[in-house]
């Protein structure tokens, strides 16, 4: 819980640490369109099961908070955790609805829904849902990465 408190801080900061510049519009939304192609290739990793394609989504020195799971630090923990986590469900459908997406610089951060929708051990059909925070970073290469991922579960639906 520490670590969403921390997100939506840093998500309320970000206006603050600004030089002064706003983005353009146009700047906006290719970093949107970036985030956005992070969650596909999470999508689509989480789907084959690919340790290397999720190590891909993220910076070497990243932080993916996850609720009921021991927050993992790190580039392979990540890769770890994300492969046992789907490696005994078949996800059929990750949908994200993003509230808001701020960006200064080189920073990112988008906050928002998300549902999960998976078939466990090939016949139980289950839905979860939740809120997360993303902290996207990029890097010298121009390419957005994952610098921190925190994901709670609503389990009052």
């Amino acid at each position: 819980m520490r670590s969403f408190v921390l997100g939506l801080l840093v998500l309320a900061l970000i206006p603050a640490c600004e030089k002064g510049t706003t983005p353009s519009p146009v700047t906006t939304l290719e970093v949107k369109a970036a985030v956005d192609s992070l969650w596909a290739g999470y999508a689509h990793a989480s789907d084959l099961r690919d340790g290397p394609a999720f190590g891909a989504l993220f910076v070497e020195d990243a932080t993916l908070v996850y609720s009921g799971a021991p927050t993992a630090r790190g580039r392979e923990a990540i890769q770890a955790f994300l492969l046992s986590r789907y490696g005994d469900i078949d996800p059929t459908g990750l949908r994200i609805e993003p509230d808001e997406t701020r960006v200064s610089g080189r920073i990112a951060v988008q906050s928002g829904a998300f549902q999960e929708s998976f078939l466990e051990q090939g016949r139980i059909d289950r839905t979860t849902y939740g809120r997360f925070v993303l902290v996207a970073e990029q890097g010298k290469d121009r390419a957005w990465k994952i610098r921190q991922l925190v994901t709670i579960t609503d389990v009052t639906r």
